[in-house]
């Protein structure tokens, strides 16, 4: 799957969570879930990885994205916008407890790969019916998706 879908879903699902798009921190969880996404063929990749990648992306130091995202995630464990949602995307993990940024970030990104490649899955079911999958992809997936946290349901 594309990067582009890792993109928006991370900001749709951090979104659902509480956290605004404007925020810098932001884009820095989108970055280093495509960055997981893009490296995990070759290796898990770890902390210094992400925030250096991501710190030369966005012309900061490794620690300003550190402290990013610890900022993020604790305010996601302080409000708990969405405790269901929370629990669908986080399984069994101790919501008492506030990850690290990357047991949230591995966390957060194998719900969201878990999420696509079932959607993908579907659309080998529905190409089955001779439907134009090129076109209708990108639209079921983001529908598919919306309907999942409407529902607080991972599929």
């Amino acid at each position: 799957m594309q990067t582009m879908n890792y993109r928006k879903y991370t900001q749709e699902l951090l979104f659902s969570l509480g956290i605004n798009h404007r925020f810098k921190s932001c884009e820095y969880f989108i970055s280093s879930i495509e960055f997981i996404h893009t490296q995990k063929k070759y290796v898990i990749p770890d902390s210094e990885m992400i925030y250096s990648y991501v710190a030369a992306k966005y012309n900061v130091a490794p620690v300003a994205v550190e402290n990013g995202m610890r900022n993020t995630i604790q305010c996601i464990w302080t409000t708990k916008a969405d405790v269901d949602l929370m629990r669908t995307i986080f399984g069994s993990y101790n919501l008492e407890k506030r990850p690290c940024n990357m047991e949230f970030l591995m966390l957060f990104y194998n719900y969201i790969n878990t999420l696509i490649n079932a959607v993908q899955r579907y659309l080998g079911v529905y190409a089955g019916f001779g439907c134009d999958t090129d076109k209708s992809n990108i639209v079921f997936l983001y529908h598919l998706f919306v309907i999942s946290i409407a529902f607080n349901r991972s599929i």
